[in-house]
């Protein structure tokens, strides 16, 4: 379904949330310094490009003195003039400087990847934008999408209290998130992982230390041993992990957080957003945000249905530097539901103060073919490892119809009741919505590896059941099944919030493996796999093929547990379209169709009025 607007600019002061703020007409030009050496600690420069305002009637560096934005990256568009959406910022008066990270484009060094030389690196640059960067007033921002959100929030972690550093817009990235999404997602290989050793070089400028790493990253990642990337251990050790939310909160550093349901990583997103409000409020971190809690606007999340780098807008990325950086009032400090998440299937906007947002949670027993809310007689039914239009081994569940539809609102799981015929198994789950025409639509997925899938208690959230329905594999090593055994396992779907519509019926899907269409019979993903599982390192070819799972239905063996609200049950935020959204198509900004939320304030309420 498309997104909804529901604006109504008459009853707003702008169309921008909070109601009282929008980016005007550009007050400057802009001029490019490229190809600048910034020296680290340890002798290495990192090489940079500087965006700097001018006078649009003069072409000349502007007076006066500005904050600077830095973005961190890998990315081969430095110093070429490309620098747009980011200019953007520059001629509405930030200076901006676009450094390459160690290892790759001009910058030397070797390639660390968000381990502690590459934190350390950002809070120089932190240092150097305040004082050395000509023009600079001595405030800095950090943003960036993807790679460079990731340096963003590692950098924010490492620059100390009362640094420079005034706010953080990181997009498409998180903590934890490339070792728990991008690459290896509860123990799985993924399309993205399979691609990362050609793509990084193409984006990162082909350099002899950047190919070097990819190579690296590549053989250890499918040799599956704890110093590479299959591990959550050795190589994760101190590299992003979500315990330094704390560190950035210390730090006294607003973050802005944006990512989408579709995105590589949005279960780590949503982690990073809770660990963010937990810190803030002198909570343990990996706990859940319960009902009644104050939250903290310096920490919101923006979570549409988007894919990779999609729906970024800069005008949002100014109202938020313009917050926070140069202590504008935009209306966003007063946001008291600071999670804005998209609803799949109503193309509606909701804000929440509260994640998960129920912990009561209505159970689902496959029967059969069906899924009953009433579990059935005790049953088995049995899936063999393979791609499932290779022989037909998935399993298959329906719900009737649901009269009154319902809202799937925030984490949930299955808990699988099995036993494998060897020492290991992979399941993925499907959950689709289904409408009265048989059409249907993925509303998430979710894939675990049998001998990762020890959960950390800590980390892992339940319901007011007892049951897990946000789990955390600790992944630190390869635990054998025994062959015949029977055990429970736990599949994290990816949570969302999703709208049921009256007469639509739900499907789960359990497979062993994706379709071709996804993956090739090598494991390898095809040109239509996006962020999904594919393929086995070396170790799992050794466990998985040839692998019979029996899974025991009824009496519990084998449940859904889903997190059902009424149909849009959740207050709609008002939303509607923004002229600064980055068009792919015209490669420009100009409006698009994308729809946002524009009150970031309290559930379902609008903007202040004049």
């Amino acid at each position: 379904m498309s997104p909804v607007s529901n604006s109504s600019p008459s009853l707003h002061q702008t169309s921008y949330p909070g109601g009282k703020w929008e980016p005007g007409p550009a007050r400057y030009g802009h001029v490019i310094e490229k190809d600048v050496a910034v020296p680290m600690s340890d002798g290495v420069s990192l090489m940079a490009s500087i965006a700097y305002p001018t006078d649009p009637k003069t072409g000349k560096r502007a007076s006066g003195r500005f904050p600077v934005v830095i973005e961190h990256t890998p990315y081969v568009n430095l110093g070429r003039g490309e620098l747009q959406p980011i200019t953007y910022l520059t001629d509405h008066g930030y200076i901006v400087a676009i450094v390459w990270m160690r290892g790759m484009g001009k910058s030397g060094g070797a390639v660390d990847f968000y381990g502690v030389r590459d934190r350390e690196d950002g809070a120089s640059l932190v240092r150097w934008a305040a004082k050395d960067v000509s023009g600079t007033d001595g405030r800095v921002a950090l943003v960036g999408c993807s790679f460079p959100a990731g340096h963003a929030l590692g950098d924010a972690a490492a620059v100390g209290p009362n640094s420079p550093l005034k706010a953080v817009v990181a997009s498409c990235n998180a903590f934890d998130s490339v070792g728990r999404g991008a690459w290896f997602k509860n123990g799985l290989p993924t399309a993205n992982y399979w691609r990362f050793t050609g793509s990084l070089p193409a984006i990162a400028g082909g350099g002899d230390a950047t190919r070097a790493f990819a190579k690296e990253m590549g053989e250890l990642g499918r040799a599956g041993t704890p110093d590479g990337p299959a591990l959550d251990a050795g190589f994760w050790t101190d590299r992003a992990p979500t315990r330094l939310a704390a560190d950035v909160v210390r730090n006294g550093v607003p973050v802005l957080l944006w990512s989408g349901y579709k995105d590589l990583f949005p279960e780590p997103v949503l982690r990073s957003f809770v660990a963010f409000q937990n810190a803030a409020a002198g909570k343990p971190i990996w706990d859940p945000i319960g009902e009644g809690r104050k939250l903290s606007p310096r920490y919101q999340l923006l979570m549409g249905d988007w894919t990779h780098a999609e729906g970024l807008d800069i005008g949002l990325y100014l109202q938020w530097l313009d917050t926070w950086v140069k202590g504008v009032d935009t209306g966003l400090r007063d946001s008291a539901a600071p999670l804005h998440l998209f609803e799949g299937g109503t193309g509606r906007w909701v804000n929440v103060a509260r994640f998960p947002i129920t912990e009561v949670y209505t159970k689902f027993f496959p029967n059969g073919e069906r899924l009953d809310r009433q579990s059935g007689a005790v049953a088995t039914a049995s899936l063999v490892y393979g791609q499932p239009d290779r022989g037909g081994w998935m399993l298959r569940f329906s719900t009737g119809p649901l009269p009154e539809g319902a809202t799937i609102a925030g984490p949930f799981s299955a808990t699988i009741t099995a036993a494998s015929s060897n020492t290991n198994m992979v399941l993925i789950g499907k959950l689709y919505d289904v409408a009265p025409d048989g059409s249907e639509t993925q509303i998430s997925e979710a894939g675990m590896l049998g001998s990762q899938s020890t959960l950390d208690d800590a980390r892992s959230w339940k319901n007011a059941a007892g049951d897990v329905i946000f789990p955390w594999p600790k992944q630190d090593r390869d635990i054998p099944l025994v062959p015949g055994k029977e055990g429970r396992f736990v599949l994290g779907f990816i949570p969302v919030v999703w709208g049921i519509a009256p007469g639509h019926a739900l499907r789960l899907d359990l497979m062993t493996a994706n379709p071709t269409t996804l993956c090739k019979e090598d494991g390898l993903p095809t040109d239509k796999a996006a962020q999904t599982f594919c393929g086995l390192t070396d170790p799992q070819k050794l466990t998985v093929p040839g692998g019979t799972y029996t899974l025991r239905l009824g009496a519990e063996g084998t449940v859904l547990h889903l997190p059902l609200l009424p149909y849009k049950a959740l207050p709609a935020a008002r939303a509607g379209t923004l002229p600064t959204g980055w068009n792919e198509s015209a490669h420009a900004l100009a409006p698009t169709d994308i729809v946002y939320p524009l009150d970031w304030g309290t559930p379902g309420a609008g903007s202040p009025k004049r």
